[in-house]
């Protein structure tokens, strides 16, 4: 029977529980970017600095942190944007001693995927990599040993019954979290923690989970801090022409996975075209003789023509370019998370409007 968990307004106390829970050799699994519990893990890191008898291993990837700037004129430059853009987001404590290899010795920190060049020549770092697809992070994560699972979620009450949303990380989780209540149940010690920040959007599907999935949850007003942010950079030239290329190459009733920066957002814009101003599309496609030059690769892989059955999306991100799609109507194709229905769907032996008909079909 799931049992509620305990309610945390002060993560230094959340520490404490944990510590009482799992004892002081704690592996600290939490997810990719922005779904760190910034808060809980720099009290946490605090706390293994303080007392040495603490052996922490963080395991996670993609520590983010605000731009600083190098000089006295670059961080006076800066200051306004990143007051602007980032606000009060708390910077991760372990990586600007991780960045300067002063990690307190009882504390390593292994990740999975590094910010482009961030660690050039920083040999703890390298050392601690651990070189895994995304895929297998639950695996990996078991694998070495974590023992307290922590991220930063959003929350809601649904029919009287408050529910947790893993919002922007809802891969790893759905995943982890059995494995872990399986090797609870075999005497090892775990600790499952939820740090609440209402500023997340609500996820819905497999990224809407019960309270009682965690043990802690720590939910405090004042930890509501601004979302790490990606400031969207210009589309370039070449950008543009990568993407005006790129989006030949997108197949009618197909799947797109896009990522973060100019590229995607030309990527995103000339798709729009394509399926809005398509004539204009065409047009460009001939002056710059992209038909002429690829005109069987496009005819086997893509397509040219507005998108009448429309793109699902697929990515581990949730970007901007994403939101632009849906609401211009192309990101709508639907799947469904059953190989014979979707199979037939494919074929377009079924459509989406239940008949006897489809019923017929899926005997």
């Amino acid at each position: 029977m799931s049992t509620a968990p305990t309610y945390f307004q002060n993560a230094d106390a959340c520490v404490d529980a944990i510590i009482q829970k799992v004892g002081k050799n704690i592996v600290f699994g939490m997810p990719l970017g922005l779904g760190k519990p910034n808060i809980l893990v720099n009290a946490l890191y605090k706390r293994a600095k303080e007392d040495s008898s603490i052996n922490l291993r963080i395991l996670t990837a993609l520590s983010l942190e605000p731009p600083k700037g190098a000089s006295d004129l670059e961080q006076k430059f800066l200051g306004p944007l990143v007051e602007r853009i980032f606000g009060d987001y708390p910077r991760l404590d372990y990586l600007t001693d991780q960045k300067k290899e002063s990690l307190p010795p009882n504390v390593s920190v292994s990740e999975f995927f590094f910010q482009a060049g961030v660690f050039l020549n920083n040999k703890t770092s390298q050392q601690n990599y651990i070189s895994s697809n995304y895929t297998h992070i639950a695996r990996d994560m078991i694998d070495n040993g974590a023992n307290v699972l922590a991220q930063m979620v959003t929350k809601k009450e649904i029919d009287g019954k408050n529910y947790i949303s893993l919002s922007c990380n809802p891969d790893v989780a759905p995943e982890i979290v059995p494995q872990l209540r399986e090797l609870e149940k075999q005497g090892k010690k775990i600790a499952i923690i939820a740090q609440i920040n209402t500023n997340l959007p609500f996820m819905y599907h497999d990224a809407l989970v019960e309270d009682s999935t965690f043990d802690m949850v720590i939910e405090n007003p004042n930890y509501n801090y601004t979302l790490f942010s990606t400031p969207n950079a210009s589309v370039g030239n070449p950008d543009y022409m990568i993407g005006l290329h790129a989006s030949t190459l997108i197949r009618d009733g197909g799947t797109l996975q896009i990522g973060i920066g100019a590229l995607g957002d030309a990527i995103v814009y000339a798709a729009q075209m394509r399926d809005q101003k398509n004539q204009q599309y065409q047009s460009l496609l001939s002056d710059f003789q992209i038909q002429d030059k690829f005109g069987d690769t496009i005819k086997r892989v893509g397509g040219t023509e507005p998108f009448a059955k429309g793109l699902y999306g697929s990515s581990e991100m949730f970007v901007n370019g994403f939101i632009h799609l849906i609401k211009s109507g192309i990101l709508r194709r639907k799947v469904y998370d059953n190989v014979a229905i979707q199979k037939l769907l494919n074929e377009e032996a079924i459509d989406e409007t239940v008949t006897p008909e489809t019923l017929k079909k899926l005997v």
